[in-house]
């Protein structure tokens, strides 16, 4: 359980330069430092995926990554022939980076969470928690449905592709160059774009129809009940995170079928007992 002090709390001052994102880029960068084992020129290679994934349009980039990403792997190894042997995992293998995703994923959520203790909006943090989860989602759907239709795989697949293009992005930035909104609505179409491709229709707006502040929004109320779900964390700590009122925050937790907990009644309180993660 993390410890929190008086001077780690919400409000406290945060380190010079940190951003929003300081969690997600740290993990990243360090998942850059593996990945970099298996290409000559890693930065350069990361940086011509990322950038040619993110000059599509959104339509493009969250459906059909998959054939940016091959086509640099045929560069990059000389052929299409040992670019297609690269790919060519067996069914356990396949499972196994899979499940190695899933993983990945949830210790990266996990991460992010962890702003829940330590800043005062964390509401960027647990909004890319939303998004990630709808990854995780989207992996577990494919470990649990070997017969899903291509076009269904594909952009599952693209979405997760699109969404590491962005997040391999915000780790070569400096704080003061993250543009937060353009990020959180990255998210919201992998949201959109997850569901989109596992239930049978989306539940979350499609960004390309909403305003900004709308998906900005939901992710807001995804993420503060992702938050809620898995700490021990107050209904008007989560009400703050999905910037909404108490009373609103509990319709929504029973319209999600999570019952609310009436735990600490002030932020001192919350803050102030060290709790931390439920154990599952």
């Amino acid at each position: 359980m993390p410890e929190i002090s008086p001077n780690n709390g919400p409000g406290s001052p945060q380190s010079p330069g940190r951003g929003p994102f300081e969690p997600l880029q740290n993990e990243v960068r360090s998942i850059r430092t593996t990945l970099g084992l298996f290409f000559d020129n890693p930065e350069e290679v990361f940086k011509s995926i990322y950038q040619d994934v993110l000059a599509l349009p959104p339509e493009e980039r969250f459906t059909n990554s998959v054939k940016v990403f091959r086509e640099a792997i045929r560069e990059e190894v000389g052929s299409l022939e040992a670019a297609e042997a690269l790919s060519d995992l067996d069914e356990s293998d396949s499972h196994r980076m899979n499940r190695r995703l899933i993983s990945l994923s949830e210790e990266l959520i996990e991460a992010l969470l962890q702003e829940v203790w330590t800043t005062r909006d964390a509401r960027p943090a647990v909004a890319t928690a939303a998004g990630l989860t709808a990854i995780r989602v989207g992996l577990q759907y494919l470990e649990e449905h070997p017969d899903v239709p291509d076009e269904d795989r594909k952009q599952i697949i693209s979405t997760l592709l699109a969404l590491m293009a962005r997040i391999f992005n915000l780790a070569d930035l400096e704080p003061d160059e993250v543009e937060v909104d353009e990020i959180l609505q990255d998210f919201g179409y992998a949201v959109y774009y997850i569901e989109d491709a596992t239930e049978e229709g989306p539940d979350f707006p499609n960004p390309d129809e909403a305003a900004p502040d709308e998906v900005r929004d939901e992710l807001y109320k995804l993420g503060a009940i992702i938050a809620y779900h898995n700490l021990n964390i107050s209904v008007g700590r989560g009400a703050e995170l999905a910037g909404m009122s108490r009373f609103e925050f509990e319709e929504l937790l029973e319209e999600s079928d999570i019952e609310p907990r009436y735990g600490p009644e002030s932020t001192e309180e919350l803050y102030g007992d060290g709790v931390g993660l439920i154990d599952e």
